[in-house]
């Protein structure tokens, strides 16, 4: 296994703003690049020139409605040779990590399986009120559920070095709970979590719906029993991540063969049919870790999201947001908090205000305020942090743990160019803890604004 946490990570190669002219062009790539007040005047000045010649209104009307169909063309057209793997994921986010998880009483969510698993839940319920009150009583509490749950072992307590006292209080509490919850979920639906339900509906070739897989549809070649639906499977999951906007899988398989993990289940769901396919043609898919499918979370279908609420413990969004109308981004975030666990996070990265590309767009380009059409019809948005901070925590309700601005400079050594880029990169928690997932902030987490992200070039 790669250890990405082992490199060196980005964001250690300042640029001497003193230094002579040329020294610029004795590395590829320089971290935490300060605009200077001329520098920001002139973005400034070229975007307000890009918003003077904007597309019509029947021409953004059509833009937001076949939003799908032109990625859809784009992958089709592309096939996978747009594959790129994200390496640098596990570096930014190591909550993709299984090992950066706590391994409490859920360890293996097969509780349901277990003889017995209700009643020996049903004693970890009582221990659970001593346990919120002293982590001692927690993680005394943790064998007997570790043993509902088959497990031969008395379930791992989280490491003292890395978590403090409330965080192992929280860990356990955690873990019981989730072992109460699996029993409930053997007792009243015989080993299927109720989320498994409407997603059943897909499987046996009940009815679609608009932004959502259409009946019958089927993992290429490989599918799951007719009585076992994605849900289900990922229900027995101890860990659940969704990515939003897949794309062909440059983030998910690096997670799949990062975690190789029986308990670690990826959703992942994409606007685009084409690439979707091309998802789950992939060698490395298997519908026992992963469940690709088509959605419009601007416009998901209850009845058929696979999903359900306070389920998963990772939402993933790497440069998919700024794929959407404006207008349509807060009820995107606000649906897929609902999604997450509480205590789990949401994962963010995506284009800056003034990023190179925004710079580059010619007249005639710009939909709305900071939202362009490419070549291609597919849109894209330029974000600044005041507006993630509306969209996640007033919006949304999360809490923001980081939310840093990568400002890069990209050198071209050959032919002597520089190109000035911009992202933003964010962490957003649902209150609560009943996720397992363990990330610690940076010391300086409370002057995220000044950080710098280090996350390599997308």
């Amino acid at each position: 296994m790669t250890d990405d946490l082992s490199r060196p990570k980005w964001g250690n190669r300042h640029l001497n703003a003193d230094g002579p002219s040329e020294h610029v062009f004795t590395e590829n790539a320089w971290d935490d690049v300060e605009w200077d007040p001329e520098q920001l005047r002139a973005a400034e000045e070229k975007v307000a020139l890009q918003m003077e010649c904007m597309v019509s209104d029947e021409k953004r009307d059509e833009l937001h409605g076949k939003a799908g169909e032109n990625w859809n063309q784009f992958y089709g057209h592309h096939d996978n040779k747009f594959f790129k793997d994200r390496l640098w994921l596990f570096q930014e986010f190591p909550e993709l990590l299984a090992r950066h998880h706590h391994h409490g009483l859920a360890d293996k969510a097969k509780c349901a399986a277990a003889p017995g698993a209700a009643a020996a839940a049903a004693a970890a319920a009582a221990a659970a009120t001593s346990a919120v009150a002293s982590s001692e009583a927690a993680t005394a509490a943790a064998p007997t559920a570790g043993a509902a749950c088959g497990e031969g072992d008395a379930a791992t307590a989280p490491d003292d070095k890395l978590l403090s006292k409330r965080e192992r209080m929280d860990a356990a509490a955690a873990a019981l709970a989730e072992a109460v919850r699996c029993a409930a979920a053997a007792a009243a639906n015989g080993g299927m979590d109720t989320m498994a339900s409407s997603e059943e509906s897909v499987d046996s070739g009940g009815g679609g719906g608009r932004g959502n897989e259409p009946p019958g549809e089927r993992e290429r070649g490989r599918e799951l029993p007719r009585s076992r639906s994605a849900a289900a499977v990922a229900a027995t999951k101890r860990v659940r991540v969704m990515e939003v906007g897949c794309g062909v899988g440059n983030s998910v398989f690096p997670i799949l063969r990062e975690n190789n993990d029986p308990d670690f289940f990826v959703f992942a769901c994409d606007f685009a049919r084409t690439a979707v396919d091309i998802v789950r043609s992939h060698a490395a898919y298997t519908p026992e870790r992963c469940h690709a499918f088509v959605c419009d979370i601007t416009h998901i279908d209850e009845q058929l999201f696979p999903v359900a609420d306070a389920s998963l413990d990772v939402i993933l969004l790497v440069f998919v947001l700024s794929a959407l109308p404006p207008a349509k981004m807060r009820a995107a975030v606000q649906r897929l908090a609902r999604s997450l666990k509480p205590g789990g996070v949401m994962l963010f990265r995506d284009y800056g205000r003034y990023d190179m590309a925004q710079l580059r767009f010619k007249s005639g380009r710009a939909v709305e305020e900071h939202s362009y059409m490419r070549g291609d019809g597919t849109l894209v948005y330029f974000f600044t942090t005041e507006e993630l901070r509306e969209l996640f925590v007033r919006d949304a309700g999360l809490a923001e743990v980081e939310l840093v601005t990568d400002r890069r400079l990209l050198v071209n050594r050959k032919t002597k160019q520089t190109m000035y880029r911009v992202w933003l990169q964010g962490r957003f928690r649902k209150p609560g803890s009943e996720s397992i997932i363990s990330f610690r902030p940076p010391a300086d987490a409370g002057a995220a604004e000044t950080a710098t992200a280090t996350a390599t070039a997308e």
